[in-house]
């Protein structure tokens, strides 16, 4: 991945894109990340996403996955393996969270993070939160039953 040490000049403007989804993600319509994050399979899936963060034209990401850390888990996982495709642009981890909104729209925070931090604190934020639908915590059973019913399973973590 890039660093801070391969921009010789101080302030330029940049293109970034701190919005993106992966495998992982929600709302991804590509091929998802398969159970076991050791496949050929998700290894090809994180190898095209490098790829396509090469070619495009911004020099910084974020990845923002509905609920989920799992496509920066698995692109780090990735670059770390030997043969492992060369990350040319700097990568940020993050999260979309869906909130309730006092408006007939949709409303998401989008929480960004250093791409030094250490996997377990990103493990330790999503243990901590805490989701509630319909004014009813997440872990009551009418307010499971009508997320089972609107969203995929595979969409959220329950803890």
């Amino acid at each position: 991945m890039a660093t801070k040490d391969d921009f010789e000049r101080g302030a330029e403007w940049r293109q970034w894109d701190l919005h993106i989804h992966t495998p992982a993600s929600f709302h991804w319509l590509g091929k998802r990340f398969g159970s076991d994050p050791n496949s050929v399979e998700n290894a090809d899936l994180v190898d095209e996403m490098i790829a396509a963060l090469n070619a495009a034209q911004p020099s910084v990401f974020a990845l923002m996955d509905y609920w989920t850390f799992e496509g920066w888990f698995a692109l780090k996982r990735r670059l770390a393996q030997k043969g492992a495709p060369k990350l040319l642009k700097r990568v940020f981890p993050g999260i979309e969270l869906r909130l309730m909104a006092p408006m007939a729209g949709r409303l998401n925070a989008h929480v960004l993070f250093s791409d030094e931090i250490a996997d377990q604190m990103l493990r330790d934020f999503q243990a901590a939160l805490r989701v509630e639908l319909m004014c009813q915590h997440f872990s009551g059973h009418k307010a499971k039953q009508h997320f089972a019913a609107t969203r995929s399973q595979r969409a959220i973590y329950i803890h």
